[in-house]
């Protein structure tokens, strides 16, 4: 068993440490200015659309010029009220390129970046400026390891510590009160409630180091930190912080007064609010049916917590004796209620997965999805487990108990008559043995889940990125330049600038944009492109009409009788 428990552990450090720390589940949806565009005077402001609601640091979004000097700008905030926005006053600007940098954060908690550039009066946007926003951006922070691992194993301790918590506390109060008594049980209820309560006071700094991609060292700073306790996020673990301390005083007095009614309404409504806080915290408040998703997502914390530790009593207290009258009594409740957590777990975490992930490819295709199919493996192990048990307590506790309770009666016929059982006490080792493989299983599932967290859902993925691209013609002659945003179905924005191989603009007489989508016999579809300048053609109304791998053409006429064509590729989202 010990070997058992040193492979898990190993396991679940092994997932937490290769876990590169999640981005892009907030999706830029558009800018004002628009990336690579040229406007005729300098914008009073810079804004930012993105695909659900963001949060910002005071830092969130900066402008440069092309030396990397910073341009003052005013603090972030919501353009006209709209949660989904970030925009920034700047002043006014004279004729030349600029970066905009940006860093928000998504809904789920997790920092979404990046940079374009845009040009004032007659200056125009070259592929050396899109090489100096990449080269800003990459200094304002980005995926920091070491702040990702330590979040990772933070959020996993917290997952046990308050499934522990709010689990004994139901079994203690529901199925077996006079465990209030236990030593052992009251040692571990003791050390989940000081874990979850640091692990709530670490989230904090933790997120403020995470949302800036400045390191650890950005745990301690200030304004990140007020910053982050501003955000749902930081109401969330403040707030569970605060229940915790409610639930010292709520604890003592249910295992002095056990069956008093009003303070076990109070004990479930304390679990239901710590479990509430981990759903405001996550991906349940992105996505579809967010109204449904949060009290679904409490539902599968607190279903998942009752069983998980019930488990942790039955190892702690019943099953280290050999009483197979008092295993019997404590086993028999603890199976009934292990199958009611278990239709709960099972409806809501389908609804969670229906509701994130709306293709079957997707399971295979995505990080989300082959996280969460090595959950549900993980998962269906514990089941084959609890099954076992089940039988165990089915066939051999209650068959051992009746026995012990009515002995058959010593007489030439008693061989015979005597049932083929174990003894009692290899039955409660054999109970005990897979109760603590349940938990083992159980902490992996755990240990994804915290995994999962971290992980952009497929809803984000499938919203993709712009696509951004140099295509180049047939002879290497002519580059073009080619961006598609927000690369969804629906109105896109397309710009496209024709170059010379060594970054100057490229002249044309005539460029002409077709999309295509090979694969659903869709013909080429000419984009309707207006001139903002040499070589530089955009449109704000591309349509693109169904999901799927689109083609991009790109025809510049450079000369009357000579034309280059670039061809490019990319996957519009749904």
């Amino acid at each position: 068993m010990k070997k058992l428990l040193v492979l898990a552990a190993t396991t679940v450090a092994v997932l937490i440490a290769t876990a590169a720390p999640a981005f892009a589940h907030a999706v830029l949806d558009g800018t004002i200015p628009a990336p690579s565009s040229t406007v005729r005077t300098s914008p009073k402001s810079v804004e930012l659309q993105f695909s659900e609601p963001v949060t910002f640091q005071s830092n969130g979004i900066r402008v440069f010029n092309t030396k990397g000097d910073a341009v003052s700008t005013g603090k972030p905030q919501h353009a006209n009220g709209k949660s989904n926005t970030a925009a920034v006053s700047i002043p006014t600007l004279s004729d030349g390129t600029y970066v905009v940098t940006w860093r928000v954060i998504s809904s789920d908690t997790h920092p979404v970046q990046g940079a374009f550039s845009f040009a004032v009066g007659n200056a125009q946007v070259s592929s050396t400026d899109s090489a100096i926003a990449q080269r800003l951006l990459s200094k304002q922070g980005g995926h920091d390891t070491v702040v990702g691992v330590t979040f990772g194993v933070v959020r996993f301790l917290t997952f046990v510590s308050l499934a522990l918590l709010i689990g004994i506390g139901a079994f203690l109060v529901a199925l077996w009160p006079a465990g209030w008594g236990s030593t052992r049980v009251q040692r571990v209820l003791v050390g989940s409630w000081v874990v979850a309560f640091l692990t709530a006071l670490a989230a904090i700094p933790l997120q403020a180091a995470y949302a800036s991609g400045g390191g650890l060292a950005k745990a301690t700073d200030s304004a990140a930190l007020s910053d982050t306790i501003g955000t749902r996020a930081g109401h969330a673990w403040i707030a569970r912080a605060i229940l915790l301390l409610v639930a010292i005083p709520l604890l003592r007095a249910l295992s002095r007064r056990r069956d008093s009614r009003p303070l076990i309404v109070g004990g479930v409504a304390l679990g239901a609010l710590l479990s509430l806080t981990l759903s405001l915290a996550g991906h349940a408040t992105t996505g579809r049916w967010v109204a449904l998703a949060v009290p679904a997502d409490a539902l599968h914390v607190m279903a998942m917590a009752a069983w998980f530790g019930g488990l942790a009593v039955l190892a702690l207290e019943p099953l280290r004796g050999a009483d197979i009258d008092a295993v019997e009594r404590v086993v028999d409740r603890f199976s009934t209620m292990a199958m009611s957590c278990v239709a709960v777990i099972v409806a809501t975490g389908a609804f969670q997965s229906v509701r994130q992930v709306e293709h079957l490819n997707d399971l295979l295709h995505t990080g989300y999805g082959r996280l969460l199919l090595v959950k549900l493996g993980g998962f269906a192990a514990v089941l084959i487990v609890a099954s076992a048990s089940r039988d165990i307590v089915r066939y051999e506790v209650r068959s051992s108990g009746r026995a012990a309770l009515n002995p058959l009666p010593a007489g030439p016929g008693a061989m015979l008559a005597t049932p083929d059982l174990p003894e009692p006490e290899d039955t409660v080792r054999r109970l005990r043995s897979a109760v603590w493989f349940e938990i083992v299983f159980a902490l992996a599932v755990l240990a994804v889940t915290a995994l999962l967290v971290n992980a952009a859902p497929v809803s984000a993925q499938s919203a993709m990125k712009p696509y951004l691209a140099t295509v180049k013609s047939a002879d290497g002659k002519t580059w073009f330049e080619v961006e598609v945003a927000p690369a969804r179905v629906g109105a896109n924005q397309v710009h496209v600038t024709a170059e010379q191989p060594t970054g100057v603009v490229q002249p044309v007489l005539q460029l002409h944009v077709f999309l295509s989508e090979p694969a659903k016999n869709i013909a080429p579809i000419e984009v309707k492109m207006i001139r903002l300048g040499p070589g530089h053609y955009a449109s704000t109304g591309a349509s693109i009409p169904f999901p799927g791998q689109w083609t991009i053409t790109c025809k510049a006429l450079v000369t009357d009788i000579n034309e280059e064509v670039g061809i490019g590729t990319f996957k519009a989202g749904s």
